[in-house]
């Protein structure tokens, strides 16, 4: 589903998609750790009705981005050591048909372990709060924009730029990409997975059919004819606004 990255002490991090999960748990390549604690039906019954209240909202599950679940790789064998109340959660709500599995996104965490100690150790590790590393994070964040970039591009070809710092409305991709990212509320959506490349396609596409309408009605007198005639040649009107990219980026993460 997505480029993994690894870790200096070999630790792999993926996407993968909640079916694929549970399929990995049937096809008992997954397994619960022995050493783990026992599922608590009541905590499992309260995470399911909460999940089931957002749903029934019309709102997106919480429960499984970004917090990673993680599985030991002991002796050719897929270990659990966290995760289990959601998995639990996820098996219900996909039985009962409240949630399709496939659309479910879950970063998953495998820790290669050497002997039962290892397994021990990741255990205690991840129960400390040992976080999931920034390059992660950070390589999620710059595929959705690129990924948001190229509908960008595809809905406006000509207003795209190899120059550093093109001339309005066009835009460099690189330089849109690194102002978004700078971006702290929708960094904190790109990785809870309530914001999405198409999302942000939306609202800037949305925004520039505002921002025409606008230059039509003549409120842009003031920027040089030079600007509203690339404008009109690229149909990217967006691009005439101071800090673009910065507006959208908000507008998107905002609840």
């Amino acid at each position: 589903m997505d480029q993994h990255i690894t870790a200096q002490d070999g630790t792999q991090y993926e996407l993968i998609t909640g079916a694929y999960l549970l399929r990995l748990v049937g096809s008992a390549s997954l397994r619960d750790w022995e050493g783990n604690r026992d599922r608590d039906g009541e905590r499992v019954a309260r995470m399911k009705e909460s999940q089931l209240a957002l749903l029934s909202a019309g709102r997106p599950t919480n429960l499984f981005m970004p917090v990673p679940i993680t599985v030991c790789r002991y002796q050719n064998a897929l270990l659990l050591v966290d995760g289990q109340h959601r998995l639990a959660v996820l098996q219900a709500l996909s039985r009962e048909g409240a949630l399709d599995a496939e659309g479910v996104e879950l970063l998953l965490c495998v820790v290669p372990c050497a002997a039962a100690a290892d397994v021990e150790e990741t255990f205690v590790r991840i129960n400390a709060g040992t976080p999931v590393p920034a390059a992660y994070y950070n390589q999620r964040v710059k595929r959705v924009l690129d990924e948001f970039l190229g509908l960008l591009a595809r809905a406006h070809p000509k207003a795209v730029s190899a120059a550093a710092r093109p001339q309005r409305p066009n835009y460099n991709k690189s330089r849109v990409r690194d102002e978004m990212s700078a971006q702290i509320p929708l960094r904190d959506a790109i990785i809870d997975n309530r914001v999405t490349a198409q999302r942000l396609a939306e609202v800037a596409l949305a925004e520039n059919e505002i921002e025409r309408v606008v230059v039509d009605g003549g409120a842009r007198r003031k920027l040089p004819e030079s600007c509203l005639a690339r404008a009109a040649k690229t149909g990217f009107y967006l691009g005439l606004r101071e800090g673009w990219s910065v507006a959208v980026a908000l507008r998107a993460a905002a609840p």
